[in-house]
């Protein structure tokens, strides 16, 4: 709990919480910062949160390794679905490559049909002109 340097008023909630080490090495020491508003105020003012109270977080060495392994834990499973979803997209390219080299062969075949069934029907044409007795149309002449 922290008292405002403005109206004296007790302060319990903790805004922000920051923890700064103090010195190098095994000498360091750890203190706690809290950032207070007052809530009669609205003034706003840093002050030491003690050891003691409940709003100061210690974390031990092994609480952070755990933590560090979770998180370890949680990307090697992120790394596997990743290369899971990698070779489902590489098997889904392969087979619509496939496709599209299927649809391109039917594709030229339907060309190649049509190719053949238009000279067919030119030589047709051609054929019933001369039956006919029709001149071809670039030598028709129309007199007025």
């Amino acid at each position: 709990m922290a008292v405002c340097p403005a109206c004296g008023k007790e302060v319990k909630n903790v805004v922000e919480k920051r923890l700064l080490l103090l010195g190098k090495g095994i000498e360091a020491q750890q203190i706690s910062l809290g950032l207070f508003e007052c809530p009669e105020c609205k003034t706003r003012f840093r002050q030491r949160i003690e050891a003691n109270d409940k709003q100061n977080v210690t974390t031990t060495l092994g609480e952070l390794v755990k933590k560090v392994v979770g998180i370890r834990e949680g990307l090697t499973q992120s790394l596997e679905t990743l290369r899971d979803r990698l070779r489902m997209l590489e098997t889904e390219r392969m087979n619509l490559l496939s496709e599209i080299a299927e649809l391109k062969k039917a594709a030229e075949s339907r060309a190649s049909l049509l190719e053949n069934e238009i000279r067919q029907l030119r030589e047709e044409k051609r054929t019933l002109m001369e039956l006919l007795g029709y001149e071809s149309p670039k030598a028709v002449t129309t007199d007025a």
